[in-house]
């Protein structure tokens, strides 16, 4: 894209320092149309006073971030230092500039010096990380990259996917498991980072929200959930140092969760366990299976098999047959279906199939069921 740019204005890329800028503007904000003129009329504005300098350029605007993107084009033989300062100096007129016409300030990141052609979109990232870097030194700051002092953070992020495991795991398994699936989560994290800290306080957030999620959908009302577990838990894991410091720290405030979550859990389960019974009679002419319930009541298929078990006395299978044969019967009396029909409209799409159930069930077939009515 650069080799094109630079091709299209008949420009020789030997040497470049890729600068990007962000106005830091005040409370007088322009309508959309009279931004777009603003920023078409600062590059070329900018562009000049590189040019001025001797500066060629290649200059672009990021509508999605704000930001103006620079590529300053130096000759190959020209002095290292030279170039910086000619960078510096151009960065600062233009701030110059910016400040007595536009009663604005502007902030610019400068990355490394390269002749790699091929490295624009390296340096372009140093130079935009230095441009961001200004935001907490303040205003009218000219960064080079090279004078960063940070300590690259090596990312650590849990997935959704690990996220909601772990969350069905704490609340519906034993806390044991959950534990040893927390360790198995951290278990690649750096021993002391920033990331880690955050990535515990995401998990711990989702925790909180879970169970409250649950009972939106299932009509449950935790009205008395407490809250400062969360706000203690964010103070507590900030102040830990290590990776390890985290993980104990966490399984106290799960330990708590756990705690607070079973409080009552009797009467929630049996709230929950209506819900699905009413769910399922409402859809029991669909091909309705266990993945729906578990994707509407966030729970897992074993969770919600043990519910059934122990609230309903029968399986999923075994109430959804029921609901189904109590229509059939129904729809059998009525005598104005025939039986592939009926098989259909209670949710049977496999004839043959709703054949041997009902053999099963009653004993005869449902030609003979129905001599018996």
């Amino acid at each position: 894209m650069v080799q094109e740019q630079a091709k299209s204005l008949k420009l020789t890329i030997e040497k470049y320092i890729v600068c990007v800028g962000r106005k830091v503007v005040g409370e007088k904000q322009l309508h959309e149309g009279d931004k777009w003129i603003e920023e078409f009329a600062c590059i070329n504005i900018f562009e000049e006073i590189f040019n001025n300098y001797n500066i060629q350029v290649l200059s672009d605007y990021n509508t999605a971030t704000a930001e103006y993107n620079f590529i300053l084009l130096f000759a190959k033989e020209e002095e290292n230092q030279k170039c910086m300062d000619l960078a510096l100096q151009a960065c600062g007129k233009i701030q110059e500039e910016v400040e007595r016409y536009l009663n604005a300030r502007m902030n610019f990141g400068i990355s490394d010096i390269s002749e790699d052609e091929y490295q624009a979109n390296a340096q372009y990232r140093k130079a935009q990380k230095a441009c961001r870097q200004c935001i907490y030194l303040g205003m009218n700051i000219i960064l080079k990259y090279e004078d960063l002092q940070y300590e690259e953070q090596k990312e650590f992020v849990i997935t959704q996917g690990e996220r909601m495991h772990f969350m069905m795991t704490l609340f519906q398994e034993s806390f044991e498991k959950a534990e040893e699936e927390l360790r198995q989560l951290f278990a690649q994290a750096p021993e002391n980072g920033a990331a880690v800290k955050f990535a515990a306080m995401d998990l711990l957030f989702g925790c909180m929200k879970f169970p409250y999620t649950c009972a939106v959908d299932s009509e449950i009302h935790n009205k008395n959930w407490n809250f400062s577990v969360l706000q203690d838990g964010v103070k507590r894991i900030s102040q830990c140092e290590t990776t390890e410091e985290v993980l104990n720290c966490m399984f106290n405030l799960f330990g708590t969760l756990i705690k607070q979550n079973t409080e009552g859990s009797d009467e929630r389960n049996r709230k929950l366990v209506q819900s699905i019974l009413s769910y399922i009679e409402k859809n029991y002419a669909t091909d309705i299976s266990m993945d729906d319930l578990t994707e509407k009541f966030h729970v897992s298929r074993t969770y919600i098999s043990r519910l059934l078990k122990k609230y309903a006395g029968k399986s999923f299978l075994e109430y959804l047959t029921d609901v189904r044969f109590k229509h059939v019967e129904k729809l059998i009396a009525d005598d104005r279906y025939k039986q592939y029909e009926i098989a259909e409209m209670v949710g049977y799409k496999d004839f043959g199939y709703y054949i041997k159930v009902f053999k099963k069930r009653y004993g005869i077939t449902p030609n003979e069921f129905r001599k018996h009515i």
